[in-house]
């Protein structure tokens, strides 16, 4: 197999799984500041980060892990199903991870400066799913690391 298509594809991981960690590690607890200018700053780097880093690993770690399959594993080797379903979940609810956040960051822009307008249902909502979308990703890794 080609070394550089498994570096791409670890690559590519590392960003994706990195940009969720980022992402609701240390800039989703701010969504929660009663300050709007700071609530609607740290939208705005959220949703620079869903899109500028999330968005090109998911992609890129689906067609290079797809490429890999097909092309050199083949669709009976060992526990392929298992990586490829994990890996295929994980990047659906990454995705759906994206577009949430898109509607929330709708509604914190909208709702402004009244007290208690913090949609906190859908701010748990939108937690909730990246850290599904983490612990399949990282279900992915694992399973990418045991021999068949």
């Amino acid at each position: 197999m080609l070394p550089w298509i498994k570096l791409v594809h670890l690559l590519a991981m590392l960003m994706w799984f990195g940009t969720l960690m980022i992402v609701h590690g240390t800039m989703a607890r701010n969504l929660s500041s009663q300050e709007p200018s700071v609530r609607n700053a740290f939208a705005a780097a959220i949703d620079k980060f869903n899109l500028r880093y999330m968005l090109p690993g998911i992609l890129l770690s689906v067609a290079t892990g797809l490429w890999m399959v097909f092309a050199f594993y083949g669709i009976r080797a060992g526990y392929i199903h298992a990586k490829l379903g994990l890996g295929l979940l994980g990047a659906v609810v990454s995705l759906y991870s994206i577009a949430d956040f898109r509607g929330l960051r709708r509604q914190i822009a909208s709702r402004g400066a009244e007290p208690g307008a913090l949609p906190r249902k859908a701010i748990l909502r939108w937690r909730l799913t990246t850290m599904a979308a983490a612990a399949l990703l990282l279900g992915t890794l694992v399973s990418a690391m045991l021999k068949f």
